[in-house]
Protein backbone atom coordinates (compact mmCIF):
# COMPACT_ATOMS: atom_id res chain seq x y z
CA UNK A 1 0.00 0.00 0.00
CA UNK A 2 1.36 3.40 -0.95
CA UNK A 3 1.12 6.64 1.00
CA UNK A 4 -1.52 7.83 -1.49
CA UNK A 5 -3.67 4.72 -0.80
CA UNK A 6 -3.36 5.28 2.94
CA UNK A 7 -4.41 8.93 2.62
CA UNK A 8 -7.40 7.95 0.46
CA UNK A 9 -8.51 5.33 3.00
CA UNK A 10 -8.15 7.86 5.80
CA UNK A 11 -10.24 10.38 3.84
CA UNK A 12 -12.93 7.74 3.18
CA UNK A 13 -13.03 6.83 6.86
CA UNK A 14 -13.27 10.47 7.95
CA UNK A 15 -16.08 11.16 5.45
CA UNK A 16 -17.99 8.06 6.59
CA UNK A 17 -17.66 9.20 10.21
CA UNK A 18 -18.94 12.70 9.35
CA UNK A 19 -21.89 11.29 7.39
CA UNK A 20 -22.82 8.92 10.20
CA UNK A 21 -22.60 11.69 12.80
CA UNK A 22 -24.56 14.15 10.66
CA UNK A 23 -27.37 11.71 9.93
CA UNK A 24 -28.05 11.50 13.67
CA UNK A 25 -28.58 15.26 13.96
CA UNK A 26 -32.15 16.57 14.06
CA UNK A 27 -33.36 18.35 10.90
CA UNK A 28 -32.14 21.92 10.56
CA UNK A 29 -28.97 21.36 12.59
CA UNK A 30 -25.62 21.90 10.92
CA UNK A 31 -23.89 18.79 9.66
CA UNK A 32 -22.67 17.30 6.43
CA UNK A 33 -25.10 17.76 3.56
CA UNK A 34 -26.22 15.14 1.04
CA UNK A 35 -23.43 16.25 -1.28
CA UNK A 36 -20.73 15.57 1.35
CA UNK A 37 -20.06 19.22 2.13
CA UNK A 38 -20.90 20.97 5.40
CA UNK A 39 -24.39 22.36 5.22
CA UNK A 40 -27.63 22.99 7.08
CA UNK A 41 -29.39 19.83 5.89
CA UNK A 42 -28.17 16.54 7.37
CA UNK A 43 -27.26 13.68 5.08
CA UNK A 44 -29.67 10.82 4.61
CA UNK A 45 -33.41 10.63 5.15
CA UNK A 46 -33.46 12.78 8.29
CA UNK A 47 -33.83 15.99 6.29
CA UNK A 48 -36.33 14.73 3.72
CA UNK A 49 -40.03 14.88 4.51
CA UNK A 50 -41.94 11.74 3.53
CA UNK A 51 -45.43 12.73 2.42
CA UNK A 52 -47.57 10.27 0.50
CA UNK A 53 -48.18 11.30 -3.10
CA UNK A 54 -51.51 11.46 -4.82
CA UNK A 55 -52.23 7.85 -5.87
CA UNK A 56 -52.86 8.78 -9.52
CA UNK A 57 -49.21 9.85 -9.87
CA UNK A 58 -47.73 6.55 -8.70
CA UNK A 59 -47.26 3.30 -10.61
CA UNK A 60 -47.70 0.48 -8.12
CA UNK A 61 -48.20 -2.41 -10.57
CA UNK A 62 -44.47 -3.28 -10.96
CA UNK A 63 -44.33 -3.76 -7.18
CA UNK A 64 -47.18 -6.29 -7.05
CA UNK A 65 -46.47 -9.92 -6.26
CA UNK A 66 -45.27 -12.25 -3.54
CA UNK A 67 -42.31 -11.34 -1.35
CA UNK A 68 -40.41 -13.95 0.64
CA UNK A 69 -37.98 -13.40 3.51
CA UNK A 70 -35.26 -15.95 4.18
CA UNK A 71 -33.77 -17.15 7.44
CA UNK A 72 -31.20 -19.72 8.49
CA UNK A 73 -32.44 -22.80 10.37
CA UNK A 74 -30.60 -24.52 13.23
CA UNK A 75 -28.55 -26.61 10.77
CA UNK A 76 -27.33 -23.49 8.94
CA UNK A 77 -29.51 -24.10 5.87
CA UNK A 78 -31.42 -21.14 4.33
CA UNK A 79 -35.20 -21.53 4.52
CA UNK A 80 -38.19 -19.38 3.58
CA UNK A 81 -39.25 -17.65 6.80
CA UNK A 82 -42.29 -15.59 5.81
CA UNK A 83 -44.31 -14.56 2.79
CA UNK A 84 -46.53 -11.59 2.05
CA UNK A 85 -48.45 -10.53 -1.03
CA UNK A 86 -48.58 -6.94 -2.28
CA UNK A 87 -51.57 -5.99 -4.42
CA UNK A 88 -52.17 -2.64 -6.14
CA UNK A 89 -55.24 -0.72 -4.96
CA UNK A 90 -55.86 2.86 -6.15
CA UNK A 91 -52.16 3.77 -6.37
CA UNK A 92 -51.26 2.15 -3.08
CA UNK A 93 -50.26 -1.40 -2.19
CA UNK A 94 -52.22 -3.66 0.13
CA UNK A 95 -50.02 -6.02 2.17
CA UNK A 96 -51.61 -9.39 2.96
CA UNK A 97 -50.15 -12.15 5.11
CA UNK A 98 -51.88 -15.51 5.48
CA UNK A 99 -54.79 -14.15 3.42
CA UNK A 100 -55.49 -11.26 5.84
CA UNK A 101 -54.75 -7.56 5.27
CA UNK A 102 -51.67 -6.62 7.30
CA UNK A 103 -51.17 -3.04 6.13
CA UNK A 104 -50.88 -0.64 3.22
CA UNK A 105 -48.01 1.12 1.51
CA UNK A 106 -48.38 4.72 0.28
CA UNK A 107 -45.66 5.91 -2.09
CA UNK A 108 -43.96 9.23 -1.42
CA UNK A 109 -41.48 8.94 -4.32
CA UNK A 110 -40.69 6.22 -6.87
CA UNK A 111 -39.81 2.92 -5.13
CA UNK A 112 -40.17 4.49 -1.64
CA UNK A 113 -43.29 4.22 0.51
CA UNK A 114 -44.71 4.80 3.97
CA UNK A 115 -46.13 1.78 5.79
CA UNK A 116 -49.69 2.33 7.02
CA UNK A 117 -52.18 0.36 9.05
CA UNK A 118 -54.62 -2.12 7.43
CA UNK A 119 -57.28 0.59 7.01
CA UNK A 120 -54.81 3.23 5.86
CA UNK A 121 -53.98 4.65 9.30
CA UNK A 122 -51.08 7.07 9.10
CA UNK A 123 -47.66 5.48 9.57
CA UNK A 124 -44.12 6.76 9.80
CA UNK A 125 -42.10 3.68 8.88
CA UNK A 126 -40.39 3.94 5.51
CA UNK A 127 -39.93 1.00 3.14
CA UNK A 128 -38.28 0.82 -0.23
CA UNK A 129 -38.02 -1.39 -3.28
CA UNK A 130 -34.72 -2.33 -4.90
CA UNK A 131 -34.50 -2.76 -8.65
CA UNK A 132 -32.23 -5.28 -10.30
CA UNK A 133 -31.05 -5.97 -13.82
CA UNK A 134 -33.29 -4.53 -16.48
CA UNK A 135 -34.99 -2.16 -14.04
CA UNK A 136 -37.31 -4.81 -12.53
CA UNK A 137 -38.35 -4.66 -8.88
CA UNK A 138 -36.39 -7.57 -7.38
CA UNK A 139 -36.50 -6.85 -3.65
CA UNK A 140 -38.62 -5.20 -0.96
CA UNK A 141 -36.84 -3.78 2.09
CA UNK A 142 -39.37 -3.10 4.89
CA UNK A 143 -37.07 -3.23 7.91
CA UNK A 144 -33.55 -3.29 6.56
CA UNK A 145 -33.95 -6.92 5.49
CA UNK A 146 -34.41 -7.87 1.85
CA UNK A 147 -37.49 -9.85 0.79
CA UNK A 148 -37.24 -11.58 -2.63
CA UNK A 149 -39.91 -10.55 -5.19
CA UNK A 150 -41.91 -12.96 -7.32
CA UNK A 151 -43.95 -10.82 -9.73
CA UNK A 152 -47.70 -11.35 -9.89
CA UNK A 153 -48.79 -13.88 -12.48
CA UNK A 154 -45.65 -16.05 -12.28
Amino acid sequence: MTARDGARLEDDHARSHRLCHASCLPPGRHGVGDDGRPGARPAGAGGIAATARHPARVRSRPHEGRYTSRAVDETGKPVDAAQVNLTADHGRLVVTADGRPAGRLAFYRPDHALAQGPRGEEGHTRVDFVRGAGGRVDWWRPDGRLWRHEPAGK
